[in-house]
């Protein structure tokens, strides 16, 4: 599939032709506290635009806020370098 693709973008470059990404969403899985927590990402070009959280087992309440928390400084700093929530590393890691 990726070598069908790349084929593909090739013989646009290759025509003349403009190719502009405008979305991609990737479905991410991290470890929580409790179990996996499975992630939405949204990137326009290499810009992380949305994190939506799918599914989590980790405590309803405080994962919440957490990872709400975590959602905000991986979107500002544009990847996953930044720091975890204190007190809430497992709930912190599911983002990343």
């Amino acid at each position: 599939m990726k070598l069908l693709i790349v084929s593909l973008l090739s013989l646009l470059v290759f025509t003349g032709c403009t190719v502009t990404i405008v979305e991609v969403v990737n479905a991410i899985v991290g470890q929580g506290y409790a179990r996996e927590v499975k992630n939405e990402v949204t990137m326009k070009g290499d810009k992380i635009t949305t994190i939506e959280v799918l599914e989590s087992s980790d405590t309803p309440g405080l994962s919440t806020q957490v990872f709400a928390v975590m959602i905000k400084r991986v979107i500002a700093k544009n990847g996953v370098d930044v720091d975890i929530v204190a007190g809430a590393s497992g709930s912190s890691d599911g983002i990343l």
